[in-house]
């Protein structure tokens, strides 16, 4: 292990999952309902891995075993600590999701090269850079540049790139303009996924408290008359914020908001239900 690279356990609440370095486009629950199980039965994972910039760890691999450990309260999370920032962190979760963990689906490729054609920097990069670092193919890099170069006036075919071997090339075309948003708001309910889990697991909780209460010898009598009462609304309460929960950014707008994601930028649930 390099000086620059640490193993640490690290308090839950220092590591940021708000900085868009998460780049699958969603979450999948029922894999951190896999990992609960797993890590209650003995499993060790790996470390996730974070970036710290000297004042935050960024974590750049390894969210579904971070909400897994979230959603059992453990107060820490083991890391490897690389040095870096918080684009840093973006760019080694794309590398990483492309060569390891879950398959990623067809949507979640193209969700990474457009996260890599968002950035003002790395758009300029060839199509071929950007598709070694998304892991697909630059025929996709390419379709996805011309689409996004003709609604949001990216960088497109003509414009000066950085090639693979860092060298700035011009070309016969400009195409300017700048770049659009990344969609903060978008972010915020991201990075608000993880109350929901809290509130959830909270949930949980006070149902087999109430359960408890109700039956145990001596329990609360009235509360064991109006039990059935009180499993009906936890369990509507408990469905209500599953549905609400932030799973992902909408990959038809881009987050800008539209009629299928119900012009919030981002997919729950509920809205992919009636989308």
């Amino acid at each position: 292990m390099s000086r620059e690279e640490q193993l640490v356990s690290l308090d839950v609440r220092k590591v940021r999952i708000d900085g868009g370095t998460q780049v699958r486009l969603q979450i999948d629950p029922s894999v951190v309902e896999e990992y609960v199980d797993r890590i209650c039965s003995g499993d060790v994972f790996p470390p996730i891995v974070v970036f710290f910039d000297g004042q935050d760890f960024w974590l750049a691999d390894g969210f579904h075993r971070f909400r897994a450990h979230s959603r059992l309260e453990h107060p820490t999370v083991e890391c490897r600590v690389l040095q870096g920032t918080r684009r840093d962190a973006v760019l080694f979760a794309l590398k990483a999701n492309n060569t390891h963990g879950l398959r990623r689906t067809n949507a979640d490729k193209r969700h990474a090269v457009k996260l890599v054609l968002a950035d003002e920097e790395w758009s300029k990069r060839s199509n071929r850079w950007i598709a070694e670092v998304c892991g697909v193919g630059h025929d996709l890099v390419g379709e996805l540049r011309g689409q996004l170069a003709d609604s949001a006036s990216l960088p497109k075919e003509g414009v000066a790139r950085v090639g693979q071997d860092g060298i700035v090339r011009p070309a016969g075309r400009t195409t300017s303009g700048p770049v659009p948003a990344t969609g903060d708001r978008v972010q915020i309910a991201l990075s608000a996924a993880e109350k929901f889990d809290r509130c959830l697991v909270a949930l949980k909780k006070l149902a087999m408290a109430v359960e408890h209460l109700a039956l145990v010898p001596g329990g609360n009598y009235l509360l064991a008359l109006r039990l059935d009462d009180f499993r009906t609304n936890l369990r509507l309460s408990a469905d209500y914020l599953a549905a609400m929960r932030p799973s992902g950014r909408c990959d038809l707008c881009g987050g800008d908001g539209c009629q299928f994601c119900s012009q919030l930028g981002w997919l729950c649930p509920a809205v992919e239900k009636h989308g």
